[in-house]
């Protein structure tokens, strides 16, 4: 069972983010320019009652996000293994796109029923299943598969993740304090800190798979 600590995650964060700042940056500029622009035209849209052009929104909404999203993920996890990433390796992982946002909603959906369940089980089974879309992008693992292989890696190490987690939210919550300027390192520092923790808790880890 791989161990993993706090501290070392957030220095690591820190380390990586320093020295990609302007990476960081501009990956992060990209980001809100296409939330924003995605909020703009859905309200203008909205406020016209064109339905048609509201729903396009909205699809472009979840495809661009969902996209990005795993491209992110993917950047973060060739940083942590000192490879040099590139704005367009936020298209790679788009073949997984399906299987990604399947995997996502089956997730949300765990997490809320545990929640209904007086709480306790929703935070367990979103710790459980933490880095079931990292299963996805890094491995190409089935949806039944990253959820299995999530399960196993935090094994042991639910608690620990927890703790990070709250630690990460207020890492944010004050990036956000900081007239949102803040969030320009305190995002790439506690997405970094992610990406170390699935890496260290596979380290030694032998995936059993089915099908990729």
């Amino acid at each position: 069972m791989q161990k993993f600590s706090k501290r070392e995650a957030l220095t690591f964060g820190w380390e990586i983010t320093a020295s990609n700042f302007v990476f960081f940056f501009w990956l992060i500029v990209l980001f809100a320019a296409f939330s924003f622009s995605v909020a703009y035209l859905g309200d203008l849209f909205e406020q016209q009652n064109i339905l048609l052009g509201s729903l396009t929104i909205f699809i472009i909404a979840v495809v661009g996000g969902i996209i990005l999203e795993m491209g992110i993920l993917l950047i973060t996890l060739e940083l942590y293994d000192q490879k040099k990433p590139h704005y367009k390796d936020i298209l790679i992982p788009k073949g997984y796109f399906f299987r990604y946002l399947i995997a996502k909603i089956v997730y949300g959906l765990i997490v809320v029923a545990g929640l209904i369940l007086l709480i306790v089980p929703g935070i367990i089974w979103s710790l459980k299943y933490a880095f079931v879309r990292y299963f996805i992008v890094d491995k190409g693992l089935s949806i039944k598969e990253a959820f299995s292989e999530s399960s196993k890696i935090t094994s042991g190490s639910k608690w620990n993740i927890f703790w990070l987690s709250i630690l990460i939210a207020i890492i944010n919550i004050l990036g956000a304090l900081a007239f949102g300027v803040g969030l320009l390192l305190s995002i790439p520092i506690t997405i970094m800190a992610y990406a170390y923790v699935y890496r260290k808790l596979l380290e030694g880890y032998t995936i059993n798979t089915v099908s990729n």
